[in-house]
């Protein structure tokens, strides 16, 4: 997370072999990105998708979309319509495989992107902002399905946002400004540290301000369990319960 401009794209793409460092060296699984060699071994290890599908989507057919992907990875034909099956029923895009890619939603159209991104089998997806162009219940629906990539796929997820909510989910916030790394700890110690909040520009969770708005008057309340909403509905239940309000 940062503001625009503080190089979380450009790190990001130093990660998968997009950019290549003018100093230094950038190891991927032992892989120096430099090495044109290594160009084609970088994918396999880390995918990443970008903010808008349109740029990227390249075939007319959902299912030629994949399989572009899938014969440069010299996959077998006569495996590939199951495995192009398999892929669109994990991204809740079953039997869309005829289906052109024109015709999608802009959240479906991600859907494929990650579709595209597994079919690498990749160890590391890198997520730049792709949920910035598409509505808040497709964004739920896209946050859902990367839950499912990491628990179950075992896939680690690198996700560039500016969303509070969906940094809500992560095991560590990288926050970064003019082009380094500043903090790194976990959602909870940095989304409900209001000043951290302020100095990186970003937006805070409603349920923050309600517990800080609350804590101002007084009241013994744990920001760090504004990040839950189960947990903040328990605080402030607890404050109108001791002020004998029932509940």
């Amino acid at each position: 997370m940062g503001e625009n401009g503080c190089g979380k794209t450009t790190f990001a793409k130093l990660m998968n072999g997009l950019i290549i460092p003018t100093l230094g060296d950038v190891f991927v699984e032992n892989i120096n990105t430099k090495n044109p060699d290594n160009y084609k071994k970088i994918p396999k290890i880390v995918s990443m998708t970008f903010q808008n599908p349109d740029e990227q989507i390249i075939a007319s057919c959902v299912e030629d979309e994949i399989a572009f992907n899938l014969e440069n990875m010299c996959f077998p034909g006569e495996k590939m319509s199951i495995k192009i099956a398999k892929l669109l029923k994990f991204v809740e895009l079953e039997g869309y495989e005829k289906r052109t890619t024109e015709s999608l939603s802009g959240g479906q159209k991600q859907k494929l992107m990650l579709a595209c991104a597994l079919s690498t089998e990749p160890k590391v997806i890198i997520l730049d902002e792709i949920t910035s162009m598409i509505d808040s219940i497709a964004r739920r629906n896209i946050v859902k399905i990367l839950s499912k990539i990491n628990q179950i796929l075992k896939i680690a997820i690198i996700m560039i946002t500016h969303d509070t909510y969906e940094a809500t989910f992560a095991q560590k916030i990288i926050l970064m400004k003019n082009g380094e790394i500043k903090i790194m700890d976990k959602p909870e110690n940095i989304l409900s540290n209001l000043e951290i909040i302020k100095n990186f520009n970003i937006t805070p969770l409603k349920s923050t301000i309600l517990l800080k708005n609350i804590m101002n008057n007084g009241y013994n309340v744990r920001l760090e369990n504004s990040l839950d909403n189960k947990f903040c509905a328990k605080e402030i239940i607890s404050i109108l319960e001791s002020n004998n309000v029932k509940c």
